[in-house]
């Protein structure tokens, strides 16, 4: 196991860029100057002697790579418990049955990774992009998704227990068979999302959301709002939150 590796990464694209990487394995201190990618860093950590890291399962806790680029790189199974993601790119990116619990992603792009049956338990995913991510089966708990980008996202059968979608944008996404125990809606865009079968959504939860225009309820709930709140179906146009940027 990796017990402390502390990454430091310069410039808007650690791939494009110069860039200084420095690993700290047990007592030796390894210093790659080209830029590669993280792949490769987990190969050569695997030679000396780290098994299991180029398939994750190392210990990545407290990693960090604030405005790095690590897009396409197999992190299956890591731990990244209060990784530092903030505002990197981690576009494509493998991060199935990752740990991701309290992790920093503020900012980050997530967008078109495998995110399935990941940990982001109280995650601070503020402004996060995850268009078209699929994080089926996954538990979000308590994370902050705030003015996230979730559009055409698979979020099917994920634990969405008390998380903030305040402001986000879930249109075209699949929520179906989730649990949205009081998750916080308020402001958020719904558009053609496709709510069903989804467990401990309330009357009250939905009611306060952005707009329902072409959403997928199940039918009574969607009679019961359609009565009530006529004007969220019919759905602003232009609506800001449509496309929001990381």
């Amino acid at each position: 196991m990796v017990n402390n590796i502390n990454a430091f990464f310069s410039g808007k694209s650690c791939i494009a860029a110069n860039l200084l990487k420095l690993y700290q394995v047990g007592l030796r201190l390894v210093t790659i100057s080209r830029p590669k990618k993280l792949n490769l860093v987990l190969r050569r950590l695997k030679t000396a002697g780290q098994k299991n890291c180029c398939k994750g399962r190392g210990d990545f806790r407290m990693f960090n790579i604030n405005l790095g680029t690590i897009g396409g790189a197999n992190l299956r199974e890591a731990n990244l418990k209060g990784a530092n993601l903030e505002k990197a790119n981690l576009k494509e990116a493998n991060f199935k049955w990752c740990n991701l619990r309290e992790a920093k992603c503020h900012g980050a792009d997530l967008s078109d990774t495998n995110l399935i049956e990941t940990d982001f338990e109280r995650a601070d995913v503020i402004q996060a992009n995850f268009q078209r991510a699929n994080l089926k089966g996954a538990d979000l708990e308590e994370a902050n998704l705030k003015w996230a980008n979730l559009g055409k996202v698979n979020l099917r059968e994920t634990n969405l227990e008390r998380v903030d979608f305040t402001g986000a944008n879930l249109k075209k996404s699949n929520l179906k068979g989730s649990n949205m125990k009081e998750a916080n809606l308020e402001g958020t865009n719904l558009r053609w999302a496709n709510l069903r079968d989804t467990h401990n959504l309330s009357f009250d939860q939905i009611s306060e959301v952005l707009t329902l225009q072409g959403i997928k309820l199940n039918e009574e709930l969607f009679k019961s709002l359609k009565e009530d709140y006529y004007s969220l179906f019919i759905g602003p146009e232009n609506s800001m939150n449509d496309e929001i940027l990381p």
